[in-house]
């Protein structure tokens, strides 16, 4: 799960409710299913978001809270416990990270500016595949989700009043906009024939 935009919700108090509750079932939830076969990976107690695995489940990658001014993409050998950035020296914020089904890119959202972020996608051997520029004023993309074939890139961004879903090609280019709804859109994946999106929304 991505974040989620606090501010906007805070405008709307009933959808605010239902997220929060909607968290707190899926968590429950999870814990239930999960059971005694829960694996606990990490035990620093610093904030983590959007974990996705690569390397055949022998790797996860996922953004940390490493210091009050800095949200870096780390990299936890699942077997050896050991953990690294996955851009050392990087300087900027890293905000979301998303692997494709088939391991080869990942794509991640860069700091830039102040609320103004970039996406970034790249291949595992450090090559820059593609790039979307920061949109104008003050807005983040976020939710990033890579399409079965690695033809399409998603995210979702704030366009004027309403949190919609966009789609890019792996080079960041042929932006299109999926939906056309009121409210916020969030956290778009695509079905496994690559056919079909589903994705949180307020509407």
């Amino acid at each position: 799960m991505s974040y989620c935009n606090t501010d906007r919700l805070a405008m709307r108090p009933r959808a605010a409710c239902i997220y929060f509750l909607t968290v707190i079932c899926c968590a429950l939830r999870i814990a239930s299913v999960l059971g005694d076969d829960a694996v606990q990976l990490t035990k620093d107690g610093v904030m983590k978001f959007t974990p996705s695995f690569t390397n055949n489940g022998n790797e996860l990658l996922f953004v940390s809270l490493v210091k009050p001014t800095q949200m870096q993409i780390n990299q936890l050998d699942v077997t050896a416990g050991s953990m690294r950035p996955l851009h050392a020296g990087e300087a900027n914020h890293e905000l979301d990270i998303a692997v494709s089904r088939d391991g080869k890119y990942y794509a991640y959202i860069k700091a830039v500016g102040t609320l103004s972020t970039s996406i970034e996608i790249q291949d595992f051997q450090g090559n820059k595949i593609g790039h979307v520029d920061p949109a104008s004023g003050f807005a983040s993309y976020r939710s990033l989700a890579f399409a079965p074939d690695n033809s399409r890139l998603l995210f979702v961004f704030p366009e004027n009043t309403d949190q919609q879903i966009f789609s890019v090609s792996l080079k960041g280019e042929d932006r299109q906009q999926l939906t056309h709804s009121q409210g916020i859109s969030n956290w778009p994946c695509f079905s496994p024939d690559g056919k079909e999106i589903v994705f949180g929304s307020t509407q």
